[in-house]
């Protein structure tokens, strides 16, 4: 999803409310699925830059006819009203038309994804951007864009909760991924696998957890770690930039702005002080 409404939910989620007024969290009857946001774009660039932290991310336009132009590694791509976020994306950005308003981001319970998508994508190597209905049966298609049936935000929320639950098929999740993630979220990525694996106990090993994070979350421990320090560090670079703080200073997680720096143009494409320059343009 867009680089800023997403640290922006993620500062939201930690603080319980999002001071800049671009998110709004919705209610979710039964919440076993996924979180529901309502997101403003108005404040976005015209060019705005992707990036997904490991966690599946489903983007619904307001109308069924709504699409979505992205520039992947700098060929055009152009994608439904319904598309994915899941995986590593890098140098992606989405041109947004002028005077778009909201999208509705739905964040998936990983286990629940890979319950109701039998195990989530299966090659490796496929795109982390795709259409939704990619993942689903024509059947499933038909009915899952009836979606745009319903008037209302609210009404489209317990639609999507219900067409969830008549797909769910298995439900197990390791106890033991779901507390590793929560663990890496409260220290912000500022962590290593071996801080993780310390933290987990001694029941559990580098091999188990390296073979059971590419299992469950599509990504091996280092690659989920790395997500979060980066779109946290993100924030800070941000807030040092505004502060006019020195252009070098190492954002939090990082031991130094080079290291920093390679991680920002291997995601987005171009190096920080490029980003800001287009940024203020």
């Amino acid at each position: 999803m867009p680089l800023d409404l997403l640290h922006q939910l993620k500062i939201s989620q930690l603080k319980d409310q999002d001071p800049s007024g671009s998110i709004v969290r919705m209610k979710v009857y039964h919440g076993r699925f996924f979180e529901a946001y309502k997101c403003s774009c108005k404040e976005l660039q015209e060019d705005s830059y992707l990036f997904n932290d490991g966690i599946p991310t489903l983007i619904l336009g307001t109308h069924r006819s709504e699409g979505f132009n992205l520039v992947v590694e700098g060929a055009e791509v152009e994608l439904k009203s319904a598309w994915m976020c899941y995986g590593i994306i890098t140098n992606t950005y989405w041109k947004i038309p002028e005077n778009f308003a909201d999208i509705l981001v739905l964040r998936f319970e990983i286990s629940a994804f890979l319950d109701l998508f039998d195990g989530g994508p299966q090659d490796a190597n496929s795109s982390p951007i795709f259409n939704f209905d990619e993942l689903l049966s024509t059947n499933a298609a038909s009915r899952f864009y009836l979606l745009y049936q319903q008037t209302t935000i609210a009404e489209r929320i317990v639609f999507l909760d219900e067409f969830f639950a008549s797909l769910m098929a298995r439900d197990y999740f390791p106890p033991v991924i779901t507390e590793a993630i929560r663990f890496i979220e409260m220290k912000r990525g500022d962590v290593n696998v071996s801080d993780l694996l310390i933290y987990l106990g001694r029941s559990i090993n580098m091999k188990w957890l390296h073979r059971n994070f590419i299992r469950y979350v599509g990504i091996n421990p280092k690659k989920y770690i790395s997500l979060q320090r980066f779109i946290y560090s993100y924030g800070d670079f941000k807030v040092n930039r505004s502060k006019d703080l020195p252009p070098n200073l190492c954002p939090c997680g990082y031991f130094d702005y080079n290291h920093f720096c390679k991680d920002f143009k291997k995601y987005i494409g171009i190096s920080p002080s490029q980003f800001m320059k287009y940024k203020t343009n």
